[in-house]
Order: C-alpha cells, then structure tokens, then sequence
C-alpha cells in the first residue's frame, strides 16, 4: 500500500502549501470472522473514527489491490452502507453486493482536516487524482477515454 501515500504525496505536492498538512492517511481497517450482527456496536462514529469529517475512502481486496475510490462528505457514514463492522474496529461482513463479490477486505480512509474548511472542497479533486493515477476496477465512470484520431 506504499504507493498510495507515494500518490497521495504527490497530490499533496500540487495543492496550496497550507493544506499539505491538513490529509491524513488512516491505519486500516480489516475484514475478520465475526459472530453475526450482534457484535456490531450500535454507533459508527467511535468505530471508523473518521466522521464526521470529509474525505476519501479506499477499498481493497485480500491481496491488496484497489477495488474502488470513493469520496463522502461524512466518510464513516458511507462506509457504514457499505460494511458491517466490530467493536475493534475491524470489519467483519460485506453489505454491498459488487465489493462482496470482489471479496473486499481492507479500507482506507483519507481525511481532510476540519481545522481548515476550504481543504474539503478539494475531496472530489483527490478521489479524481487518485482514480487517474491508481485505475481501480470499480471507478469506471472517472476514466479518461481514449480520443481517436
């Protein structure tokens, strides 16, 4: 996963030089065995511990590879539609039907800081950035297409 912060580095390189410190890289989160929905604890914030702040969230199958590139402007609410998680913070069902069938097991978040507002109007230019620059298998609608001549 080096080469997301080597990306992410690079995108801190092109944005104002007072913003460069305010984007920060989450440990992750992993998938795990868990006993059903019971251990799932009954709020989201204490658990992904990025809401309710912008940002940008990375999903990985087991192997490591990208599956999908996404933005939201309360990080830990969108991962919630996506995954089931425990009290330790690891994830332990898949909810959404295309990441399941892509055994997604890992998730990354980049958070923009709440101390400087104008920073999170630049999460959709990040999750575009890192879409040209990763190719993750489930961003196809950022693509850029190839121009005939």
């Amino acid at each position: 996963m080096s080469t997301i912060e080597a990306v992410l580095d690079e995108f801190r390189a092109i944005i104002a030089p007072e913003y460069r410190n305010q984007i920060r890289l989450t440990e992750p989160y992993y998938m795990r065995e868990c006993q059903g929905r019971q251990d799932w604890p009954k709020g989201y914030r204490e658990v992904w511990n990025v809401d309710p702040l912008h940002g940008v969230y990375l999903i990985f199958d087991a192997n490591e590879r990208l599956l999908y590139v996404g933005t939201a402007v309360k990080v830990g609410k969108r991962l919630n539609e996506y995954f089931g998680y425990a009290e330790d913070r690891t994830l332990c069902e898949v909810i959404d039907a295309w990441l399941k069938d892509k055994d997604a097991r890992i998730v990354r978040a980049i958070i923009l800081s709440d101390e400087a507002p104008a920073i999170q109007s630049l999460a959709p230019a990040l999750e575009r950035f890192l879409i040209a620059k990763l190719d993750p298998e489930g961003n196809t609608h950022h693509r850029v297409k190839p121009v005939a001549l």
